[in-house]
């Protein structure tokens, strides 16, 4: 978060009453008796003092309100937080902060313009709004991040409150002619137990945010452990991942999905790895997020898809009717240069489209449907197949996975990795099964890690699945070690 210079702020924003101060000072004696208007020197027109209150009301409205969604803006954000750390170290209490920030929202402004996300801020405002009390505070810290102060708060009520908003944020919003899904994620802090400071509170609450991105929640209490890892990975990432790109130390794994029917390999799933300079290997999930925020997603993808099938050509030489999975970015479904990209590397490798199946994610999907279908209409023309990963996180509607031109469903592994144990669970795996197969679609599911969860999607009529049980993602040349086995042991 970029530091507010408060003193500069309050100066340009109160220019206009110190220069009327000085103009009103220097025409008090021309004010004619029992009159409630002046004449300021050079002007014919005289200014009453109720107009003047009325200035004063509409510049002070102007210093605290943010003028796009008409709540308060970050100077009076700080204020009362400031206001909050005095009172509480006079008297005990405490009181809840919550930091939210609008998942895939730099997509909207991206790909539909500025002026939609301006509309569709507004309308995210309206939802917050009608989850808080009259009491609590709701301010925009700039762009798609907005603020909750909860006076009197502790931390289970700072939660229900964090849930009320990810529950308002689940319906569509429907703006200019797009049905536009804006889910949150949602940092918290305590005050005055998680800084002493309002700089600090907000670091805090940023980092507890960040962690909320990688849960099924949606909402993380802020935890002081998590502090170092995401700061380093935040300072680096954004500035070497273009460089690394170019000298390769990104690199590809490949994770095989099995068919239950025939027990062979259906295909192996292309995940990318990023390692550094001492040899650690980060995980997709640490670096796609910046690579979307940098702008450097497209290009990270493109290197994605050439590389896979370029590997791929070579293990499918050995492995006839083979196939490869590759997952695309939300960014890339709105790249009117995807489909030139994709047969230009098959093209360069020649390999037939049915062989790459593309997996996009059930969130990036609803972001904006309509316009997904139709380049996800465009891929599947071209013979290539499409499968919707994670199925199960994004609360896409019935209506337009009909729509969807996609050929299978993959069950998210939070859902599977417990349900031999977990009765819920196994419910939504059986469901989405279930309802997959009425749609004519097949279903895979990740994370299968034991015999018992494996056997239970047998009996469940599930297609695939994929996982450690089978076997962990491996590189290129132990992929081609492994492929050549699975194949001897075929009849």
């Amino acid at each position: 978060m970029k530091r507010l210079n408060t003193r500069l702020l309050f100066g340009l924003i109160l220019k206009p009453f110190t220069e009327l101060g000085h103009k009103l000072r220097h025409v008090w004696g021309k004010r004619k008796p029992h009159s409630d208007a002046i004449t300021v020197t050079g002007k014919d027109t005289p200014v009453s003092f109720r107009e003047l209150g009325e200035l004063y009301e509409t510049l002070h409205d102007m210093a605290i309100r943010d003028p796009l969604t008409g709540i308060y803006n970050r100077a009076l954000l700080y204020d009362r937080l400031k206001q909050l750390f005095v009172k509480y170290r006079r008297t005990p209490g405490r009181a809840g902060v919550l930091l939210i920030d609008l998942v895939r929202f730099k997509y909207v402004n991206d790909l539909l313009g500025h002026h939609t996300g301006d509309l569709l801020l507004k309308d995210v405002v309206e939802r917050i709004s009608g989850a808080l009390r009259e009491s609590d505070t709701l301010a925009r810290l700039g762009g798609d991040e907005f603020v909750v102060i909860l006076p009197d708060t502790d931390t289970d009520q700072a939660i229900q409150v964090a849930q009320k908003i990810i529950q308002a944020m689940q319906a569509e919003f429907e703006v200019e002619g797009h049905k536009l899904s804006a889910s949150v994620s949602i940092g918290i802090t305590l005050l005055p137990e998680h800084a002493d400071d309002v700089e600090t509170l907000l670091h805090n609450a940023d980092y507890a945010m960040y962690s909320a991105k990688d849960n099924k929640q949606g909402y993380a209490v802020f935890d002081p452990s998590i502090t170092d890892e995401i700061s380093l990975a935040r300072m680096t990432l954004d500035g070497i991942l273009n460089e690394d790109i170019e000298r390769n130390d990104l690199f590809l794994v490949y994770q095989p999905v099995m068919e239950f029917r025939t027990g062979a390999v259906s295909y192996i799933e292309t995940l990318v790895r990023w390692r550094q300079p001492d040899g650690k290997i980060l995980m997709p999930e640490s670096f796609i997020r910046v690579a979307e925020k940098s702008g450097l997603i497209k290009q990270l993808s493109e290197w994605v898809i050439d590389t896979a099938c370029r590997e791929f050509a070579r293990m499918q030489q050995n492995y006839a009717g083979l196939r490869v999975g590759i997952n695309l970015s939300m960014h890339n479904l709105h790249d009117f240069r995807l489909v030139d990209k994709i047969q230009g590397s098959l093209d360069r490798y020649r390999l037939h489209p049915a062989s790459l199946l593309l997996e996009i994610t059930e969130t990036g999907v609803m972001l904006d449907p309509d316009q997904v279908i139709e380049m996800l209409g465009q891929l599947v023309a071209k013979g290539l197949q499409l499968s919707i990963d994670d199925f199960g996180t994004g609360h896409s509607s019935l209506v337009y996975l009909k729509r969807l031109p996609v050929h299978t469903l993959k069950v998210d592994k939070s859902f599977v990795v417990d349900m031999d144990s977990d009765e819920e669970n196994a419910s939504i795996v059986r469901a989405t099964i279930d309802l997959a197969h009425s749609l004519g679609l097949t279903v895979t599911a990740e994370g299968v890690e034991t015999a018992a969860v494996l056997n239970r999607l047998q009996g469940m009529g599930c297609d695939y699945y994929q996982g450690y049980y089978v076997s962990k993602p491996m590189p290129k040349a132990d992929m081609a070690a492994w492929l050549s086995k699975q194949r001897e042991k075929m009849p």
